[in-house]
């Protein structure tokens, strides 16, 4: 048992005598004060780095959207006047002579004429091609003779031969102004076309 005591006893000793006995080293020279800069520069290249991605790719992808956004509202506009254009070319010809259809394709063709003109004047993005191609100019005054074509066709039964071959037929008048639907149809998409690239 005096063995066992004895050696608890070192170990308490031994530990103690030893932290006595700390070296003392001597002290370190400080680093240049270009070192630690370079520390900080190198430490520092990852972050502005990352910010740098960060932001170029969030002007990136707010461009890309920008521009996809600017297409849709063209697209939408362009495909308004496409098809109140294509409905009022599907109504044509005016009908008979005499016909009671003539009345009610007055009532179709004057709201296709006023949504026509509401398209227009309310176009944002499409306007440019619009006016850099005269079309504008072209379909008012296409609603105009349309509008004269109807009353032409109304007035026709009653009026004289001499009056009748200076009104023309309202067939005639019906197929000439379909055609410069059918034209003016055409023109629309490919200006659409051009406008949205997609040739």
């Amino acid at each position: 048992m005096i063995i066992h005591v004895a050696s608890v006893a070192v170990l308490f000793v031994n530990p103690v005598s030893q932290a006595q006995n700390v070296l003392q080293c001597a002290p370190t020279a400080p680093e240049p004060w270009w070192k630690t800069l370079v520390q900080v520069l190198l430490s520092t290249i990852p972050v502005v780095g990352g910010v740098w991605i960060a932001l170029w790719s969030f002007h990136a992808t707010s461009k890309k959207e920008g521009e996809h956004w600017m297409r849709d509202q063209k697209m939408a506009e362009w495909k308004g006047l496409i098809q109140a254009v294509a409905e009022l070319e599907e109504i044509m010809p005016l009908g008979e002579v005499g016909s009671s259809a003539v009345d009610g394709i007055r009532y179709k063709v004057l709201p296709l004429c006023n949504r026509i003109s509401h398209v227009i004047s309310q176009a944002l993005f499409v306007v440019r091609v619009l006016s850099d191609h005269g079309v504008q100019p072209e379909i008012y005054q296409l609603m105009r003779d349309t509008d004269s074509a109807i009353g032409r066709t109304e007035a026709f039964p009653q009026s004289s031969q001499a009056d009748k071959m200076a009104l023309g037929t309202p067939v005639q008048n019906a197929i000439a102004i379909r055609k410069r639907l059918q034209a003016l149809h055409a023109k629309l998409v490919s200006l659409a076309r051009s406008d949205l690239s997609l040739d």
